[in-house]
């Protein structure tokens, strides 16, 4: 019943909500950014997927390089 555009904006907004809830960022301080295996570390200490670590590891980076420049 629910239009197709709709429900992909709803899809898209409770990805990106998931991203910021399952990795909280004022945990952010705890990492060791330059350890090695960053990713199966975050993945091990938030209880999330490696895909998802890597995808707001990403997010992360992007959002550092806008600021810098």
């Amino acid at each position: 019943m629910m239009p197709e555009a709709f429900r992909e904006l709803q899809e898209r907004d409770a990805n990106h909500f998931t991203k910021y809830a399952a990795i909280p960022f004022h945990m952010l301080r705890f990492i060791n950014w330059h350890e090695s295996y960053i990713v199966e570390h975050m993945s091990n200490m938030f209880k999330v997927t490696p895909e998802l670590c890597e995808e707001c590891l990403t997010q992360i980076r992007n959002r550092i390089s806008q600021t810098i420049e």
